[in-house]
């Protein structure tokens, strides 16, 4: 059990040193996937538990008005009639634990290529997936911190976006929902780019590149999906 602790501090302070350990005992990597996915469910159940669900229905029926002009509010509240908040955390449950496996699972497919691209290197699928599920950490602390934090916060009247506490929208930006950056800067936070250093830091030891190249091909995904979003948001 301590050298789990001990593996868990490490990839959150000093990832490099832990890399070794972390690929020898790759069964042990199901525990912060798990560790996750659970903390996932406690959170969004808090949420959908407290909040005023006719005021967060009214602001999605406004919310989709907005987006489509065509649809009458009567034809919405029509099609959400039947919508409750039972109903609401377990569809972002499913399809929200459904997202964290396949994306670990795409880094996964693509750390190793690129690791197999930069330097010919013994790292496969399960090795990456591993180092992967161990990068969740950071996101797993923060959802761990906002539970506590909203165990005395009202939640009546908080919206979707307003549960991730460390978005770079909810930080910096301040972006309402109808702004065309909302839905891009709420889906980045602070603890994806943990994460993605810890995957750096990872890579940069496995296959003995300098950290510069590693941070490039670690972090080139998100720069060309993001810069594409922008774009889009631009033009």
């Amino acid at each position: 059990m301590m050298q789990l602790v001990n593996t868990a501090l490490n990839v959150l302070v000093a990832p490099q040193a832990e890399v070794d350990n972390i690929i020898n005992r790759r069964r042990a990597s199901l525990l912060p996937l798990l560790m996750l996915l659970v903390v996932f469910a406690l959170l969004w159940g808090k949420y959908y538990d407290n909040v005023d669900f006719s005021w967060l229905k009214e602001q999605m029926i406004t919310n989709a008005l907005d987006d489509n002009e065509h649809m009458t509010r009567e034809a919405m509240e029509e099609n959400m009639a039947t919508l409750s908040a039972d109903m609401m955390f377990y569809v972002n449950l499913f399809s929200g634990s459904l997202a964290i496996c396949i994306l670990l699972l795409i880094r996964s497919v693509y750390m190793s290529i690129a690791t197999n691209w930069v330097k010919k290197s013994r790292l496969n699928i399960t090795h990456w997936f591993a180092i992967s599920s161990w990068s969740t950490l950071p996101t797993t602390l923060l959802m761990l911190i906002t539970l506590f934090y909203f165990s005395d916060q009202d939640l009546r009247y908080m919206s979707i976006e307003g549960v991730n506490l460390a978005s770079l929208n909810n930080l910096f930006f301040h972006h309402s929902a109808d702004s065309p950056w909302a839905t891009m800067l709420n889906s980045l936070d602070v603890t994806l780019l943990w994460s993605l250093v810890i995957i750096a830091l990872m890579f940069a030891k496995t296959a003995d590149v300098a950290l510069p190249k590693s941070l490039l091909v670690t972090f080139l995904p998100f720069l060309i999906i993001y810069g594409i979003w922008a774009g889009v948001i631009l033009l």
